[in-house]
């Protein structure tokens, strides 16, 4: 059986919420009924053969804390197709493959999952040789805006000193840096909301390993109308496409060239190293600290980085009368003006907005992604616009601006109450869900699901607000009515 491109999807940490674990089923039901059909099809129209890389902590919550059943199937449980298929995709790294049995409505489907941590030192060895980006950084810095980028991040001044550049930077350094910057955000920057760091940078190597695609089980893959393929994703034309916003955005990207995705990778990479530098240098007060070698660096700033963090406040006061509070917290997350006076009794919420938001985009590099990705791949904003109506994204933009403490739970309440509300197949899921937070913080069932329904009532009435100024008045006093219904 040919080879087949990969659609990569990532979880790390903890439990993911119900929506997104039904996001999965969906995503292995579009691709299981395409199995048979798509056999006698060439390969650029094979859709894109799902995988979901976890951690091992991942994997063990979701399997004992998910409402919707989930069991890891045994390989004689598989349907034959799917195991040709994984077998033909993944090659040698088969033998790491698990399958999640996924049950909603007592319609199983099947996911093929691999660990992180079963996988690391495979993902290390893509950086053994640097060689194969000599072609993508000469012709970067034949550009006036790639070579500029490239003498900001401290890599070479000119096309002349690419060869020696590559040839200084050591891949087992690379490899080692992004490992324990990921494994770092892991084990200490999960409870400040910024596992994501860890999950921007393994996203960008897995496409390296097994080229195809990488979408988040969120939002992204709730909506995504059909399965990538080659053609649909225009590879022939860009071997590289992001979902453009403002800039190309890292929750939806296309690769078919590991040499390119690796380029892009490694932009990502001298990125947070140079960000590393400065705060040495800034912290040393002179130049010669910065000169340390990345792991270094890296050892030498993260307790500074880690003593910086302010403490996560309580996410369970926001639960507890009066709801205004409630209501102006969920204003201020979504970005609008809050509604009530005692808006500042919040102020602990949204501390270190500015400082996480830098840490995903200097220290982690996000920013280097998108600036080397426009460079080295600069028709990926055509091809996006080719192709985002066929995927179903073309109104899709992911929240801009950093999230503020709290804002998971929240965000998983509002969602399982339009599921609620809206009486949707998934409605029995959700209601599980928000009994297991009410447990959580200490709440009624009844009560916190009471809470979850206002939460939609005043993101919906400060929207409405925000939109039409003219009706704000009446969105306020709707709103707290019905906070004083809830008790």
């Amino acid at each position: 059986m040919p080879v087949r491109s990969v659609l990569h999807l990532i979880w790390l940490g903890g439990c993911p919420p119900m929506r997104n674990i039904a996001n999965l089923h969906r995503i292995s039901q579009m691709f299981s009924a395409r199995l048979d059909a798509d056999a006698a099809l060439p390969e650029p129209d094979r859709p894109y053969m799902p995988l979901l890389w976890m951690d091992a902590s991942a994997l063990d919550a979701m399997l004992a804390q998910s409402v919707i059943a989930l069991e890891l199937a045994r390989v004689p449980q598989l349907p034959q197709a799917w195991l040709d298929v994984a077998q033909a995709s993944l090659r040698a790294h088969a033998r790491h493959c698990k399958w999640l049995k996924i049950s909603i409505h007592q319609q199983d489907c099947f996911m093929p999952v691999v660990l992180l941590e079963d996988m690391q030192s495979t993902l290390d060895d893509l950086w053994a040789d640097l060689r194969n980006l000599h072609s993508h950084y000469s012709a970067m810095c034949s550009h006036p805006g790639g070579a500029e980028l490239l003498r900001a991040v401290g890599f070479c001044d000119d096309v002349n000193g690419v060869t020696d550049a590559l040839a200084k930077a050591n891949g087992p350094d690379v490899a080692a840096f992004l490992r324990q910057l990921a494994d770092h955000a892991r084990m200490h920057w999960g409870k400040h909301g910024l596992l994501c760091l860890a999950a921007d940078l393994l996203r960008l190597q897995v496409v390296q390993l097994l080229p195809g695609a990488y979408i988040d089980i969120g939002d992204v893959a709730g909506r995504l109308a059909c399965l990538p393929t080659r053609r649909l994703v225009c590879a022939d034309q860009s071997e590289f496409c992001g979902h453009q916003t403002v800039a190309i955005e890292n929750d939806l990207f296309f690769c078919q060239r590991p040499s390119l995705m690796k380029a892009i990778a490694f932009g990502t990479y001298l990125w947070s190293v140079n960000t590393f530098r400065g705060m040495v240098q800034r912290l040393a007060g002179h130049a010669s600290h910065a000169a340390l070698p990345p792991c270094e660096l890296l050892r030498t700033m993260l307790p500074h980085i880690d003593a910086r963090m302010p403490s996560p406040p309580d996410i369970g006061t926001l639960f507890a009368p009066p709801l205004t509070h409630l209501a102006n917290y969920i204003c201020m997350a979504y970005q609008a003006q809050p509604m009530f006076d005692g808006a500042s009794k919040l102020s602990e919420f949204f501390r270190g907005k500015q400082g996480r938001e830098h840490l995903i985009n200097h220290v982690g590099g996000f920013t280097g992604y998108q600036k080397f990705a426009f460079h080295l791949a600069p028709r990926t904003r055509e091809v996006w616009e080719r192709c985002e109506a066929q995927l179903g994204m073309q109104d899709y933009a992911p929240q801009l601006g950093w999230k503020a403490y709290g804002f998971g739970t929240i965000d998983k309440l509002i969602a399982d109450a339009r599921l609620l509300t809206g009486a949707h197949t998934l409605q029995r899921y959700a209601q599980a869900e928000i009994n297991q937070l009410a447990t959580t913080f200490g709440h009624d069932p009844e009560r916190f699901r009471r809470i979850a329904i206002f939460c939609v009532e005043v993101f919906d009435r400060a929207l409405a607000a925000h939109l039409q100024a003219d009706t704000r008045d009446r969105c306020k006093a709707a709103v707290l009515e019905s906070s004083l219904r809830v008790f």
